[in-house]
């Protein structure tokens, strides 16, 4: 079994603040958020940025952070990694060449030591629609890094996302993607034009504080005990 986290729309407050990964060339767009493992019915929101410099560049969107990671786990090594998120190229004078980009990481409890890098910041290979389109899913897949990584107390998994390219029309990065969690998860394809993003690492990962609870355990327990 996998793990989805979810991308939030808005801004929160997070217990970590990590620094935003050096390959994003403007991070003046990135918020930070919670992501989790489950849908908190917040809103869909589509959030747009705009510039008009027509350089090859990356601008951050999102920095989402996890909840605490437990330990004894492992963040295994060449894993599939996936992420879906709905996106449109902003303006109709952006002539194209923009894709989704994506960074996977894990850092300790303090936020300020990056402790593993499970995936490099990466584009996605299938362009965002243009202008004259509606928005749309685009879908992402790579392999995480070749080391094993050992989880230490305190870690957490921290998902940047955004947008990269370099445009040849004149308004430059102008791009929109759409965050939230009360539609269905946008499926894995390159047409939806609707759904919730998250990003999907191979592990079955389990954080502090969420573990399920397994009422068939406890009821086999009280049977044996009354039995």
């Amino acid at each position: 079994m996998s793990t989805r986290l979810y991308l939030p729309a808005a801004a929160e407050s997070t217990p970590i603040t990590p620094a935003f990964g050096t390959d994003w060339e403007d991070t003046s767009f990135g918020l930070r958020a919670i992501i989790t493992t489950y849908k908190r019915s917040l809103a869909m929101v589509n959030r747009q940025f705009s510039d008009e410099d027509i350089t090859d560049k990356d601008i951050l969107y999102l920095q989402g952070i996890s909840q605490e990671l437990t330990t004894p786990q492992t963040i295994h090594r060449l894993q599939a990694l996936k992420g879906q998120i709905c996106v449109h190229e902003g303006d109709l004078d952006n002539k194209g060449n923009l894709f989704v980009a994506w960074r996977c990481v894990i850092f300790d409890s303090t936020g300020v030591y990056l402790r593993k890098t499970v995936l490099e910041l990466t584009r996605d290979d299938v362009e965002a629609p243009g202008f004259e389109s509606a928005i749309q899913n685009r879908k992402f897949t790579a392999t995480s890094a070749e080391d094993d990584y050992a989880v230490q107390s305190g870690d957490r998994l921290v998902i940047e996302c955004g947008m990269g390219g370099d445009p040849s029309g004149s308004e430059g990065h102008s791009s929109r993607m759409r965050f939230g969690d009360t539609e269905t998860d946008c499926p894995e394809d390159d047409t939806a034009h609707d759904g919730s993003p998250w990003f999907q690492l191979a592990d079955t990962l389990s954080f502090v504080g969420t573990g399920p609870v397994i009422p068939v355990l406890m009821n086999s327990y009280r049977q044996r005990r009354t039995g």
